[in-house]
């Protein structure tokens, strides 16, 4: 397996010092069972791989990866204050002890709190938030569904292309956002910090109400000594597909693509997640 990976490692270097647009890898046995694609980018080139590239052009419902655009835009329009901008609680108990409690975005992300993501969207509003989908022209840019559950296997739809794209975009300041916000929100996607690299991104599960389908996803960002790299990843089908399973695949093909060290990715306090006796991470809707 490390064999392996150096020879996808040096072919990803080579494709991404050569002039050539794209190139695809092989990257069947870190998905398995798993339907899946990744996509990853040089933030400096825009040189781009791919795994499963049909794939990586097929649009999906972001679910709480959409979270990282909905910081921003509360930010940017000052629904949010900063990243210590509380949301009290409104009483209701719900399934994640940790949402049941007032919290700031900071927290908000971190705890993945769809209640917190579901207020900055009711304050935005429909024509603002349609404004600012259509700024960053997001996916299908569709929030037919409703305005505080639009994201959520619903009729918002993009694609890990688009996803790659649109965080290039973002953290490169392409787009007229008040750049604060893009630097907040940046900020609180870090995960885990390795000798080589720092590794950040925003899970994603959900169901699509299409479908009928589970969808996990994992989008971020990682930044070693020389570059930033720009990844997205989602899968479906096999046992219990999610974003924090999606998360440990990124992570260790990143790790073995030498852009992180050797360091093992402990689970994180996002809710939901449990680790099963066979070793298969669940989570439920983030």
């Amino acid at each position: 397996m490390k064999r392996f990976f150096v020879v996808i490692y040096m072919l990803f270097i080579g494709v991404l010092t050569s002039t050539t647009a794209a190139s695809d890898i092989n990257l069947d046995a870190w998905f398995g069972d798993y339907t899946g694609a990744m996509v990853i980018m040089d933030a400096g080139t825009g040189e781009t791989i791919r795994y499963n590239p049909k794939r990586c052009a097929e649009r999906e419902p972001p679910c709480s990866t959409f979270k990282i655009p909905n910081a921003v835009f509360g930010l940017d329009s000052g629904v949010l204050s900063g990243a210590d901008h509380v949301i009290p609680w409104d009483g209701t108990k719900r399934f994640y002890d940790v949402w049941n409690q007032d919290l700031n975005l900071g927290q908000a992300i971190q705890y993945s709190s769809v209640p917190y993501f579901q207020n900055v969207a009711r304050g935005l509003g429909q024509e603002r938030m349609q404004d600012y989908l259509d700024k960053i022209n997001y996916g299908n840019k569709d929030m037919s569904a409703g305005i505080d559950i639009f994201w959520l296997g619903r009729s918002l739809r993009i694609s890990p292309d688009e996803q790659v794209v649109f965080l290039r975009k973002l953290f490169s300041s392409s787009f007229d956002l008040n750049r604060n916000a893009m630097n907040t929100v940046s900020g609180l996607l870090l995960r885990k910090e390795t000798a080589k690299g720092s590794f950040y991104g925003k899970t994603g599960s959900c169901n699509s109400k299409t479908e009928g389908k589970e969808i996990g996803w994992f989008v971020g960002f990682v930044d070693t000594l020389e570059t930033r790299y720009y990844f997205a990843l989602n899968i479906t089908d096999g046992q219990d597909p999610c974003g924090k399973v999606a998360e440990l695949i990124a992570f260790k093909i990143l790790v073995e693509m030498g852009f992180l060290g050797d360091d093992d990715l402990k689970p994180s306090i996002d809710p939901g997640f449990t680790r099963l006796k066979n070793g298969i991470y669940k989570v439920h809707e983030e």
